[in-house]
């Protein structure tokens, strides 16, 4: 499970990097540069994810009888989680377009 999460956090915010940029005649330069910073705050990114998870308790259950209060957990975990991508790019790296951090909270919470 651990596995499918590193998958699907980091697919959230390419997916969410890609879409935004879609359909642009001249953005290869631009988009590099944002992939670069998607790619240095990934490792990290990952790391906290898998911390703030398991703190929250998404590890222990058995998916098979999952219920609301587990929808809560979750739903907390993914909010807590972009706000830290949110603010770790901003502070540590540099700002993302509005649209890669909305689109890919929804999306990491979606997968």
């Amino acid at each position: 499970m651990i596995v499918l999460d590193i998958v699907a956090v980091n697919a959230a915010y390419y997916i969410a990097l890609y879409a935004r940029f879609f359909g642009y005649d001249n953005i290869s330069e631009l988009f590099q540069q944002k992939l670069n910073v998607w790619r240095q705050f990934t490792p990290i990114y990952t790391v906290i994810c898998i911390i703030v998870f398991a703190f929250f308790g998404l590890y222990n259950g058995v998916w098979k009888y999952a219920g609301m209060h587990d929808f809560n957990r979750i739903l907390v975990a993914s909010f807590f989680t972009s706000v830290i991508h949110t603010v770790g790019t901003w502070v540590f790296l540099e700002r993302m377009p509005w649209t890669y951090y909305i689109l890919g909270a929804f999306i990491q919470f979606g997968f």
